[in-house]
Parts: structure tokens; C-alpha cells; sequence
């Protein structure tokens, strides 16, 4: 994962900036959607969204349009992680008999629907943002060698 701010001017203000650090994170996540799907023909219709970050409603409303996909936020999503680990473990001591019984536990809070109208304006966003990763992963490459070699 690389980032870059491209494109930037004098008018560009603190909010475009987090808003390009939102979209490129979606857009990182769609990538690696699309190669989910087509490499292991394993289909995500849905996503759910845990950690702080899926607090934020701007961001997963973000996520949900860039990436054509239902956006599930859990409730305590900060919490999820360690709950999840617990419902696993859980499930191998017998309290819960298999999996599929965890639906009951697990509360979805929030939801977000891709927005249509926005769909075609990331389609050609996304689009770009693979052309620019492309035009500029040599320059990445020099740069880390040059960060590794100093740090050795």
C-alpha cells in the first residue's frame, strides 16, 4: 500500500485532503476485492466493517459507493476484533455448536447501500487511481530501496 496526493492546489483544504485519504483506502479495498472475485472466485457481496474507523459514517458511506457493495457496521465495532476471537473460541469449547449459530450474536448497527448516482463517477475515479499506481510504482520502488539502504 502506497499513498500520494495528486492533483493538489492552494484551494485544496484539510477536509479534501481526508476525504482523498478515505477514498484511497476504499480504493485499495476494491482492488483487492476485484482480485478476491476473479482470482479465487470467491464473491463479497457484503462487507462487514469493524474497528474505530467504522464508527465513521462519512467513511463507510465512502467505502459502500467506491466498492458497489453493502457496507454492514457491527455494534461496538472497536470491540470486534477481541468479540470475535472470543465467539471463535467459544465455538471450539461447545458453547455454541457451530458457526452459523453466531448470526444471533453478532448485531449489524449500521448500513450503508452504495449510492447509484455515484457509481459511474468512481468507476472512472478508480480507473485513474490504478493509471496513477502504475505510473508511479517505479518511483515507490527507488524510493524504498533508498529508505532500506540507509536503514541497514
Amino acid at each position: 500500500v502506497r499513498s500520494s496526493f495528486l492533483n493538489m492546489s492552494a484551494e485544496h483544504s484539510r477536509e479534501h485532503l481526508l476525504r482523498a485519504v478515505y477514498e484511497g483506502v476504499a480504493y485499495n479495498m476494491r482492488w483487492i476485492i476485484e482480485i478476491i472475485e476473479n482470482e479465487f472466485k470467491f464473491p463479497l457481496p457484503a462487507i462487514r466493517a469493524i474497528g474505530g474507523g467504522a464508527r465513521g459514517c462519512p467513511w463507510m458511506q465512502i467505502i459502500a459507493d467506491v466498492t458497489n457493495r453493502r457496507i454492514e457496521s457491527v455494534h461496538d465495532p472497536q470491540e470486534a476484533g477481541a468479540v470475535g476471537v472470543a465467539l471463535v473460541a467459544a465455538v471450539g469449547l461447545g458453547i455454541y455448536p457451530d458457526f452459523n449459530s453466531l448470526k444471533k450474536v453478532v448485531k449489524v448497527e449500521k448500513v450503508f447501500e452504495p449510492k447509484p448516482q455515484n457509481l459511474e463517477i468512481y468507476d472512472s475515479l478508480f480507473q485513474a487511481y490504478k493509471e496513477a499506481y502504475s505510473s508511479l510504482r517505479s518511483y515507490y520502488m527507488k524510493l524504498n530501496k533508498k529508505r532500506i539502504d540507509t536503514c541497514m
